[in-house]
């Protein structure tokens, strides 16, 4: 097992729909209990109207506007709080009209050497087929998506980049993606899962309750997958 050190390593909940974000600021949020005094004390409002909310402490950042929500942690010991955090944000707003949910992990390490950091892409996206149209051809993106396993509808989607931030690094972005609805039966073929990519998810507040059960169900096994794939890209380059 290839385990990276991890040099920017976040989780992130998102969710889409239609929100009053007024109630999540750092106030209320503490009067709710879902942030401490200490987590108070060093928060910023960075912004603050009855359409937008920006905050952040030393453990959570959070965004919120009327069709977005983003909770935002940078320490692997802070992943299971965000969760919690989340999933209580959700409980306290006024009938929430909630589309879709992701649960996200994004990470950037350094492979060592210019020929390891070439061994990922080259690896992933084989070169020979564009030599004869390009000079010295190299990766700059790869996206790939599929099924999960488990009864929540969506997809799991990977992107590995060259990282921005690490010399010689790579990024590794793993979102599982949930439509929240419960699969009656399970697609059979790639052409199937290609159509449900069409659907249009819908926006209503039945789906609160299954959005915070995903949260609380799935977070383990979510953050797993990430990690399967996080070690599985670490590999290419040893």
């Amino acid at each position: 097992m290839i385990v990276p050190e991890l040099v920017i390593n976040t989780a992130t909940v998102v969710v889409r729909g239609s929100f009053d974000v007024k109630p999540l600021a750092p106030q209320n949020l503490a009067d709710q209990g879902l942030i401490d005094n200490d987590q108070l004390s060093d928060a910023t409002q960075r912004f603050n109207t009855d359409d937008i909310s920006i905050f952040e402490t030393k453990r959570i950042k959070f965004l919120g506007n009327r069709e977005l929500l983003q909770f935002t942690a940078q320490e692997a010991d802070e992943f299971e709080p965000l969760r919690d955090f989340a999933s209580g944000a959700l409980r306290i707003l006024d009938s929430p009209q909630i589309g879709v949910l992701g649960i996200n992990r994004d990470v950037h390490f350094a492979v060592g050497s210019a020929a390891k950091w070439h061994a990922v892409g080259d690896t992933l996206v084989p070169k020979a087929i564009w030599e004869n149209l390009l000079n010295y051809p190299g990766t700059t993106s790869l996206t790939i998506q599929g099924m999960r396993s488990g009864i929540y509808s969506g997809f799991s989607q990977i992107t590995i980049q060259p990282s921005n931030f690490v010399p010689q690094g790579v990024f590794v972005s793993h979102n599982d993606h949930y439509t929240l609805e419960i699969e009656e039966a399970r697609l059979a073929s790639r052409d199937q899962f290609a159509a449900s990519l069409r659907q249009q998810a819908k926006v209503t507040s039945d789906k609160l309750p299954l959005a915070i059960r995903i949260l609380n169900e799935e977070w383990e096994a979510s953050m797993a997958r990430a990690q399967a794939v996080i070690e599985q890209v670490a590999k290419l380059a040893q």
